[in-house]
Parts: structure tokens; sequence; C-alpha cells
């Protein structure tokens, strides 16, 4: 709701929902990408990206069920 009131329903759902899954898959890259290249201590891993994307596109399902009209939340544009 926060984003639709950001936006003022300028977005629609699915729209929002694609960019700010992309954002958090593009964000778990970098960090992991920052820990593999700046760090002595740290490590960056494939499987921690695959976790935070499959983690990012999972709430993103979530957000659009939420949202979809199948529940007392819904939507407006």
């Amino acid at each position: 709701m926060c984003v639709w009131e950001r936006t003022k329903g300028r977005f629609s759902l699915r729209k929002t929902i694609f960019w700010v899954v992309g954002f958090a898959i593009t964000y778990g890259i970098i960090i992991e990408v920052l820990q593999a290249w700046f760090t002595s201590y740290r490590q960056g891993d494939i499987l921690d990206v695959l976790a935070n994307s499959a983690g990012a596109l999972l709430a993103g399902l979530v957000v659009k069920w939420f949202f979809s009209g199948n529940t007392p939340l819904k939507w407006r544009n």
C-alpha cells in the first residue's frame, strides 16, 4: 500500500511488482559481488544469489495474490 500511495496509482500492480522484484534481485547480486571483491573475511556465493532471487520472486507472488482481489485488500488504479 505504501508503494501505491507513493505513486498515487500511476502504475499497475503488475508493473510495480516487476520493478520491485527486479530491484531486489539486482541488489542481491550486487551485494554478493561486493562481498567477493571487497572483503577478505566473506565470500560471494551463487547459492545466496539464487536464494535471494527465489525469496524476491516468492514475495512478488504473495503480494500479487494479496492485492489480486481474492483478499479484502485491493490495488486501486
